[in-house]
């Protein structure tokens, strides 16, 4: 009897036990609840929708690691199904039979769907233009003829679409784009062409003043500048031709085709040649043959007239040019002649001869490089005179007699070499007395002064500026640092105020400077007599 309520007692024992370790775990013995759980990874972890069917309906959201749970389920047979636009999930569901226990580890692997970006470009260009795509993944593409473009295979998230090519500008020029599920497209962008420049350079010839004609997407003209150089600028892209024009020249090549293409297009260069040209002309009068023309200007050449008093001067380049005759004996009128050559032959430059009376001749010259006109020359000698030379550097002296001369020209600012010439006439013209001009450039310590540099700071006669002479009453004046000071007073005077601007302003006759209220004056006494020394005025005597 006692080992049977023994026995009893144990499985009373066991079976409280026994329900006790079941609420624990998954509820009661007659009513038990379990879990199922699990993790999604890969592609995405959060925000899966989490659905569970058949036993009983419920749906979670993963965490942010992805983690998921159904809890309080009874036994049976469930299924679990993960979900997200956008998404795959390997398994696509998971079928879990819960029976006394939770299921654990039911995960899922998620794979992104491929998505499309596209877009168009218009404007300016369209076909070639270069798209990159940044961001969640990267990749390029070139727009077709259309101008389209396409990104495809691209997993949901966040890129950036940027168009590009040399010489054009896109609105806008960028794009952001989300893709979430779906294929973006009409990712749209503006090109405008940026403005360039065809530039090059004349050489040859001539250089500046040459016209240069652009026509082709657009027209427009230009003028060379001093070094021979000229552009166009703000020029869209297209096909252009370049031609250079000048009167009296011809160009290589005649014209140059141009295609801008998104950058500026340098060295269209051209070379001009001069289209060659004739002067010519007459002597008549007392002379007509053997007549002696020189040609001076752009360039130097010499003719002899023929027996009807013809000559020439061919192959000549546009310029200025001037013509003068001479033979021993003869005077011509006029004396030369300035030509101007610009695209066409210059005729009838004619002069007159007259026999040249004893005593009457000419000395003529020229004067060139950095001035030619205004240039004053004088004579000196046997006769003396001044001439101002014309624009073409030339002057002349007519109706002298035999004898020695002197030729000296000068204008403020320019030196000459040679300075002077010395002439002699014997019964013939002297001509080519040419001076070289030389402009007068200073040290930066000194200054320009009526054609000499001179020292403003320390020379008396230019103190301070040019012409300011330095006078001071009573003194030998110096120039310092540019103001006119005292060196020495003259004999028999003081500087006694210290002051430069009024000279020596005291007398010596009392050797030394008198304090202010006394003179200087003849003071007498009835013992020692008259001598001079410093007093009040009312004492002189």
């Amino acid at each position: 009897m006692r080992t049977t309520r023994l026995l009893r007692l144990a499985a009373i024992t066991i079976g409280i036990a026994g329900a006790v370790s079941m609420g624990a775990c998954g509820g009661t013995p007659d009513n038990p609840r379990w879990s199922i759980s699990g993790t999604v990874s890969g592609a995405v972890s959060q925000g899966v929708t989490m659905s569970l069917t058949d036993a009983s309906n419920a749906t979670t959201a993963t965490d942010t690691a992805g983690h998921y749970s159904f809890s309080g389920l009874s036994n049976g047979a469930y299924t679990v199904t993960p979900s997200l636009t956008g998404f795959t999930f390997n398994p696509a569901s998971r079928s879990v039979t819960l029976s006394g226990a939770d299921i654990v580890g039911q995960d899922f692997t998620a794979t992104a769907l491929p998505h499309l970006i596209s877009g168009t470009v218009s404007g300016a260009v369209s076909q070639g233009v270069a798209v990159t795509l940044g961001g969640t993944s990267r990749a390029s593409a070139t727009t077709d003829t259309s101008g389209h473009y396409f990104f495809s295979g691209l997993s949901n998230g966040n890129y950036t679409v940027t168009p590009s090519l040399t010489g054009f500008t896109f609105t806008p020029a960028n794009l952001p784009v989300t893709v979430s599920g779906a294929d973006v497209i009409s990712q749209d962008f503006t090109a405008t062409a940026l403005p360039h420049l065809i530039s090059g350079t004349v050489s040859g010839a001539v250089s500046q003043g040459v016209t240069l004609s652009l026509t082709g997407a657009s027209n427009a003209t230009t003028a060379t500048d001093a070094a021979g150089h000229y552009s166009f600028s703000g020029l869209s892209n297209g096909a252009y031709t370049v031609t250079p024009s000048l009167t009296g020249f011809t160009f290589t090549p005649a014209s140059r085709p141009v295609t801008v293409s998104g950058a500026d297009v340098i060295g269209q260069d051209f070379t001009a040649t001069a289209v060659p040209h004739v002067i010519s002309g007459t002597v008549s009068g007392a002379v007509s043959q053997g007549v002696a023309v020189t040609l001076g200007g752009t360039s130097r050449a010499s003719a002899t007239t023929d027996v009807s008093g013809h000559y020439s001067f061919s192959g000549l380049a546009n310029g200025s040019y001037t013509l003068t005759p001479s033979l021993t004996g003869f005077t011509f009128n006029p004396a030369d002649r300035s030509v101007t050559l610009s695209g066409a032959d210059v005729v009838g430059q004619d002069f007159t001869a007259t026999v040249v009376q004893p005593g009457s001749h000419t000395i003529w010259g020229a004067v060139f490089g950095a001035v030619m006109k205004g240039v004053t020359v004088t004579l000196g000698g046997a006769s003396s005179a001044t001439r101002t030379t014309d624009s073409s550097g030339l002057y002349s002296f007519s109706g002298l007699a035999n004898g020695s001369y002197t030729l000296t020209p000068s204008l403020t600012g320019f030196t000459f070499d040679p300075a002077s010439r010395s002439v002699t006439v014997n019964g013939a013209d002297v001509g080519g007395q040419s001076f070289s001009a030389t402009r007068l450039f200073c040290t930066p310590e000194l200054t320009e002064c009526s054609g000499i540099c001179v020292d403003t700071q320390n020379d008396t006669e230019n103190c301070g500026g040019c012409g300011s002479h330095c006078n001071l009453p009573h003194a030998n004046a110096i120039c310092s640092s540019g103001t006119c000071k005292i060196g020495t007073c003259a004999s028999g005077w003081l500087n006694c105020d210290g002051l430069d601007a009024n000279g020596c302003e005291q007398p010596s006759m009392c050797n030394r400077c008198c304090p202010k209220g006394l003179v200087c004056t003849r003071v007498c006494y009835p013992t020692v007599g008259c001598h001079m020394e410093c007093a009040p005025r009312s004492y002189g005597g």
